[in-house]
């Protein structure tokens, strides 16, 4: 999973695009991890960053900044936090990112069928179907789509 900067670009833009990759890759560990998505001690490399969020993206942001001050320009490619973030991004998609797209399609389904019926049956009239949804847990969702799968 490529990290690399834009020469071309400004280094301002360069070190956003990079504060965000570290930023959300941090969040979307946390939030699979708090969903259950794994819940066993696992091979991503996490610890190396830190014990929480807020220590890990300072531990990439020191690092960037570190590299960036000696090559003069913003880079994050060749510290050892760089190539260990390289591995957990690259992890992440694999174990995490991608797994979650293939089940994408079901849950479009459910949600599609799940506002099928909210806007077509009568209990419901006069309710918005998107503010119903809106209103529903992940879970809510799945287990009416499970259901209609069964029914």
């Amino acid at each position: 999973m490529e990290i690399k900067t834009d020469e071309f670009l400004l280094q301002e833009y360069n070190l956003v695009m990079l504060a965000d990759k570290i930023a959300y890759t941090f969040s979307d560990y946390n939030d699979a991890k708090r969903i259950g998505y794994f819940t066993k001690v696992n091979d991503s490399g996490i610890n190396f960053f830190g014990s929480y969020q807020r220590k890990r993206v300072e531990n990439c942001m020191n690092a960037l900044i570190i590299e960036s001050a000696e090559k003069g320009q913003i880079s994050f490619e060749q510290s050892e936090t760089a190539i260990k973030f390289k591995r957990l991004r690259k992890w992440m998609f694999e174990k995490v990112y991608l797994p979650i797209n293939d089940t994408y399609i079901v849950q479009k389904a459910y949600l599609e069928y799940l506002f099928e019926f909210l806007n077509n049956e009568t209990f419901f009239e006069g309710c918005d179907p998107c503010l119903v949804l809106s209103l529903m847990t992940d879970q809510e969702v799945f287990q009416f789509g499970e259901f209609c799968k069964t029914a």
